[in-house]
């Protein structure tokens, strides 16, 4: 079954110009997909933080002592 012809779901290759007849309607928090969630950054920060004293133990782990 061969999918419907629609103006609006052109396909890559098609030569002709996009029409502009309907513009899309979508506010500027709907464009973006997504909302903010400040909960990354504390998972970012916390994860970085913990690279950082991991790298700091294995340096003094393998460090030769004095």
């Amino acid at each position: 079954m061969a999918a419907p012809q629609n103006d609006d779901a052109r396909s890559v290759d098609d030569p002709r110009p996009p029409t502009h007849d309907a513009a899309p309607v979508m506010t500027p928090t709907d464009a973006r997909q997504g909302r903010p969630v400040h909960r990354v950054r504390y998972v970012l920060g916390i994860g970085l933080a913990a690279v950082v004293v991991i790298f700091i133990a294995i340096y003094f782990g393998y460090s030769p002592s004095i």
